[in-house]
Order: C-alpha cells, then sequence, then structure tokens
C-alpha cells in the first residue's frame, strides 16, 4: 500500500497532534492465529484480512456470472418457445400457400427448398443480429464495467448464426413434412 500524498511538517508542529499510522504486511495462511491474537491484543487497530474479501467478492462474482447464465438460459428456452408458436400459428396460412404452389404445379422438393431458403434466411439475420447484440454487451462491459480492452469475438459471428439456423431447421423439419402432406 503506498500513500497518495505527504504533507511534511517540522516536528515541534505536530508534537501535541494525535497520531494515526498505516502499516500493511503479508502474513500466510497458516499464521491466522498471529492476526487473531494481533487483534485481541490490540482492540483498537483496526486489521483487515484482505485474502478473505478477495474470497467473497470471488463468491459474489461467481453467483452473479450463475444468475446471468440462467437469465441467458431463459432467454434462449423463450426463444425457442416464441419460434415454436409462430411456426404453430402460421401453419394455416402456410398450408394455403403450400396448395397454392401445388395448384400452380410446383414440385414438394421445391416448396421444401423455397420454406426451408425462406426461414433460413430469418434464422440467419436474426443470429446475425443476436451476435452483434451479445457483441454490442460484450464490448460495453469490457470498456465501462470492467474498464479493459474490448475486443472482437469471431467465434460468436459464426457460432450464434449456425445454432440459430440448426434450431429453426430442426424445428420446422417436423412442420414442413406436415405442410407436404396437405
Amino acid at each position: 500500500m503506498k500513500p497518495n500524498f505527504y504533507f511534511i511538517f517540522t516536528p515541534d508542529i505536530l508534537h501535541d497532534l494525535p497520531a494515526t499510522w498505516l502499516l500493511s504486511f503479508h502474513i500466510g495462511e497458516q499464521q491466522n492465529t498471529l492476526l487473531n491474537q494481533l487483534g485481541r491484543d490490540y482492540p483498537t487497530v483496526s486489521l483487515l484480512n484482505f485474502r478473505v474479501i478477495g474470497e467473497k467478492i470471488q463468491s459474489l462474482l461467481a453467483q452473479i456470472s450463475w444468475s446471468l447464465t440462467v437469465l441467458a438460459a431463459l432467454g434462449v428456452i423463450s426463444g425457442i418457445l416464441l419460434i415454436f408458436t409462430l411456426l404453430r400459428l402460421s401453419l394455416q396460412q402456410r398450408s394455403q400457400e403450400v396448395l397454392l404452389y401445388r395448384t400452380l404445379g410446383a414440385s414438394r422438393k421445391y416448396i421444401r427448398q423455397t420454406l426451408l431458403s425462406e426461414y433460413g434466411l430469418m434464422a440467419l439475420s436474426a443470429g446475425v443480429i443476436a451476435a452483434l447484440g451479445a457483441e454490442i454487451v460484450i464490448y460495453s462491459l469490457m470498456k465501462w464495467g470492467f474498464q479493459l480492452t474490448p475486443s472482437l469475438h469471431l467465434s460468436l459471428w459464426f457460432a450464434v448464426p449456425a445454432i440459430a439456423v440448426m434450431i429453426v431447421f430442426i424445428s420446422l423439419s417436423r412442420v414442413i413434412r406436415k405442410l407436404l402432406r396437405t
């Protein structure tokens, strides 16, 4: 610990004033009994154990991290449920469109490719927007929250759109098969 500033006086000016002393020292974990004894022997001395304070801060940060992970998981689950709900709501309209395509002579393969392309493009754009939003949040936390140097996360830009497309295709496969049977 280093003081931020110093006042320099001659000893005769400070002779009658009360004094406060600041001392910093390192003590090993095995010498905690010595620290406790110092606290009992000198009750007016304030002792701060930074090891215990650091452990409490790390525990608090772990709990915050866990709660943010749970919130993110809930957000992903609610997004997936929203996708399923919107697909179910648009099922009637999609079945009418498929019937129109079939009436106009489109093959099942063409209709399937059209639907997968449409939903794939929507999933890809949603994944890119999600990656951009995540990058902005991470950048903000790094720069203004933790005062660290932010960096670009390229894996995020590839993984999030790929996962979004995969989730939409997995959820659509059954719906598209059902639409093509009509």
